[in-house]
């Protein structure tokens, strides 16, 4: 047996003592990263030019950095020990413009993927709190539109509501419900919105298997409401009543009849059901953008029930749309023919379908 002087027994204790602390700061190294040091950031703030920056995040910089402002003077955001509130904010819109996993973000971002978690809903919350603020209903909207003659008929309208389905990702004992009429994984989402691209009222979380008329009888009770001798338009789906105008049935009404047709229309029924449909077509330009903005909202996704149906609120409520949503109502005004800007979403608690 070897015997060791006190001299080589200090050595192999120090040895050993220096291999503990090695992987120690091993484990603790950030999984992915550097721990936030890497360009992508910095080029994107202070070199990106305008153009590619709006590749990239789906908003203009004028726009982001308005968003930005509001969250943070708000006290709905903060700069943590080492992420930015613009970081965040980034984080927030790769993944829910691109689609991107958390795992393909935090290898982007160089950050731990419990850095990119936790900053994600973060800011999905601090938009969430935006949506009472731009997401309102109107008793009173001035419509250009509504000023031509040929709308004549729709004057007292304020706007359109439809059933939307969002695909979801759900455990399979809760499939069968959410599962739609095209055998997708759907929550139905009604969206009352105005001429002027702007959400009114949201309404998310409702299987996707639920008649549009029982999720517009559940709003409603959540206080959903129509002025006095005004009314929204909506699709045969739901019921003439007061305060929706529905199209006469029986009648060619679909914009694509309308074309087969040469839009010309043969009896005054199909005038006013080809009026009705250029109308409340806003319902589908409206989500045609969203979707084209933010491709969260195209595909099934890795976050929970909950996070689910609030990014639906979190996109209405952004005007980048024109917060996020959410885009937000408030920020950008670059209304284009075929494009609106809204940031992300009510207290979201009241307007969520009870389960």
């Amino acid at each position: 047996m070897i015997t060791l002087t006190i001299e080589q027994k200090a050595l192999l204790a120090f040895v050993h003592i220096l291999l503990l602390i090695e992987i120690h700061e091993e484990d603790n190294l950030p999984y992915y990263s550097d721990g936030g040091q890497a360009t992508l950031v910095t080029f994107l703030l202070n070199e990106a030019r305008p153009d590619l920056f709006r590749e990239v995040t789906s908003l203009e910089r004028t726009t982001f950095d308005s968003l930005v402002t509001e969250l943070t003077s708000k006290g709905l955001l903060e700069d943590g020990r080492s992420v930015t509130c613009e970081e965040q904010v980034l984080i927030f819109l790769d993944i829910t413009v691109h689609n991107n996993s958390m795992r393909h973000t935090a290898m982007k971002f160089r950050r731990g993927l419990f850095t990119i978690q936790r900053y994600f809903h973060q800011v999905l919350h601090a938009f969430v709190a935006l949506y009472p603020k731009y997401v309102q209903l109107k008793e009173n909207i001035d419509c250009e539109r509504l000023q031509d003659p040929k709308y004549f008929a729709f004057k007292k309208c304020l706007g359109a509501l439809d059933g939307v389905l969002i695909p979801m990702t759900l455990p399979m004992h809760k499939q069968a419900a959410y599962r739609s009429r095209k055998s997708i994984i759907s929550q139905n989402v009604l969206a009352v919105v105005n001429f002027d691209l702007e959400f009114l009222y949201v309404l998310a979380g409702w299987e996707g298997s639920a008649h549009d008329s029982r999720v517009l009888a559940d709003a409603f009770n959540k206080g959903f409401s129509v002025p006095n001798r005004k009314f929204y338009l909506a699709d045969a789906g739901y019921a003439l009543q007061k305060g929706l105008i529905t199209p006469f049935r029986a009648t060619r009404y679909h914009l694509k009849e309308q074309a087969a047709a040469g839009l010309q229309p043969e009896t005054p029924k199909e005038l006013f059901n080809l009026r009705h449909a250029s109308l409340r077509n806003v319902v589908e330009r409206i989500f045609g953008c969203l979707k084209a903005k933010f491709k969260i909202l195209t595909t099934p996704s890795e976050h929970c029930v909950h996070s689910q149906v609030q990014l639906v609120f979190d996109n209405s409520d952004q005007r980048w749309l024109p917060p996020c949503s959410p885009e937000l109502n408030c920020f950008e005004q670059e209304l284009s023919e075929d494009y609106s800007s809204h940031v992300f979403a009510p207290p979201v608690e009241m307007l969520l379908k009870d389960n």
